[in-house]
C-alpha cells in the first residue's frame, strides 16, 4: 500500500501476536537458509536492531514492577541481555544501552552477553545455528552458561 498502511499493520500485529511473530520469523529463517554465504553476510551487515526509546518506555513500567516485587519479597532476579547475530557481526555495543542503563540505575542484577559473544566471534566457530540470527549454536549455549554461572558466583546470587 502506497500510504504505508500495510507496514503499520504488519508492525502492529508483529509486536502484539506471538503466533504471528513465530510464523513470520520461521518463514524468514527458511528464506535466510536459501541465501548464499555472501548474501547472508550482507543481510547481517544491513540488519539493524536498536531499542527505540518509545518502545523502552512501554517496557520500563513492567521492569519497575518486577524489581519492586522482587525487592519486597527478597527475590533475586538476573536479567540477561542476549545479542542477535547481526549485533555481534556489526559490533553494536549501544543497541541495548537503554536496558543496561536502566538496570544499572535501579540496582538490578543483569548481564549483557554481547561482549562475551564478540570475544568468541573471532575464533571462527559459529555462535548461532546456521542462518538463524536468534538461536545459539552449541558453542553459543556454552558461552551463555559460563557467563551466567560466573556472574552468579561473582555476585553471590546463590
Amino acid at each position: 500500500y502506497r500510504d504505508g498502511s500495510r507496514a503499520r499493520h504488519f508492525d502492529f500485529i508483529y509486536q502484539r501476536s506471538d503466533l504471528y511473530k513465530f510464523i513470520y520469523d520461521f518463514l524468514s529463517n527458511i528464506h535466510r537458509g536459501r541465501l548464499g554465504d555472501k548474501d547472508y553476510l550482507r543481510y547481517l551487515e544491513n540488519y539493524e536492531y536498536v531499542i527505540k526509546p518509545k518502545d523502552f518506555e512501554k517496557w520500563k513500567n513492567s521492569f519497575l514492577k518486577m524489581l519492586s516485587l522482587a525487592k519486597a519479597h527478597n527475590i533475586r532476579i538476573l536479567f540477561v541481555i542476549f545479542p542477535l547475530e547481526p549485533q555481534v557481526v556489526k559490533e553494536e555495543d549501544n543497541s541495548y544501552a537503554p536496558l543496561s542503563d536502566f538496570f544499572k540505575k535501579n540496582g538490578a542484577y543483569y548481564i549483557n552477553l554481547i561482549g562475551y559473544f564478540k570475544r568468541h566471534a573471532v575464533a571462527g566457530e559459529p555462535l548461532y545455528r546456521k542462518r538463524d540470527i536468534i538461536h545459539p549454536s552449541v558453542l553459543g549455549h556454552k558461552i551463555v552458561a559460563e557467563a551466567i554461572a560466573d556472574y552468579i558466583l561473582k555476585n553471590e546470587l546463590i
